[in-house]
């Protein structure tokens, strides 16, 4: 499965999983939707839901119509929104790095 991220004819932004691509359909495993928020900084922050927050499972797949619901595809989705979708969807945590570990002795 890829993981691709696209805008909806709704306006929402969501990546998600997606299996079972053909030309007009796709599946949506564990898709979330895409909040944008500003930062003090003044840099555009990313929140991340659940886009059906009742669904009776945590991969719940949802089929769409390419045709109907999606106006485009978002080409190249950052390294770092992919690597925390995968976390958020997983449950899995990934250390960025391993921090300098020393043994105590007894």
């Amino acid at each position: 499965m890829s993981v691709k991220m696209f805008k909806c004819s709704t306006g929402d932004f969501i990546i998600s999983e997606v299996s079972n691509e053909t030309e007009t359909s796709m599946t949506l495993k564990s898709p979330m939707q895409v909040f944008f928020r500003p930062e003090p900084s003044g840099q555009l922050g990313l929140n991340l839901y659940p886009f059906h927050p009742f669904a009776s499972s945590v991969n719940e797949e949802i089929p769409i119509d390419k045709r109907y619901h999606i106006l485009f595809f978002v080409s190249a989705i950052p390294e770092n929104l992919e690597s925390e979708y995968n976390r958020i969807t997983s449950g899995i945590v990934t250390a960025k790095s391993i921090p300098n570990l020393t043994l105590a002795k007894k």
